[in-house]
């Protein structure tokens, strides 16, 4: 916990003598920004057999309260097991906007 503790002070002190724009550089650096084309839309998720599908994130927005209706029985083959069958159950929206944004389909996160 103390050699945690050292390096946050170390990128805090490092930070201090940043200007603006090299500290937001530094800030966006740490989310990779990869973008695929998907079920012939851009999306974030490229196309793999953990992912049953990808559909537009309005439809995904419009649909989101069905989801509940999406739950599956433990089957007992562990939790993980589980939850890669429930995940591989739904369409994932093909970006994430969060308080409809207009004209954002081609931006990886909104919000």
């Amino acid at each position: 916990m103390a050699s945690l503790v050292k390096w946050e002070n170390i990128i805090q002190e490092k930070n201090k003598n940043l200007s603006y724009s090299e500290y937001s550089r530094t800030i966006l650096s740490w989310l990779p920004f990869v973008l695929h084309k998907n079920n012939g839309m851009i999306s974030r998720f490229p196309k793999s057999d953990r992912i049953k599908g990808v559909v537009k994130s309005s439809e995904f927005d419009k649909n989101s309260d069905d989801l509940i209706n999406n739950g599956i029985d433990y089957s007992g083959a562990g939790l993980f097991a589980d939850f890669s069958r429930l995940f591989r159950s739904i369409d994932l929206p093909n970006m994430m906007h969060f308080y409809g944004y207009e004209n954002a389909d081609y931006a990886d996160v909104i919000g």
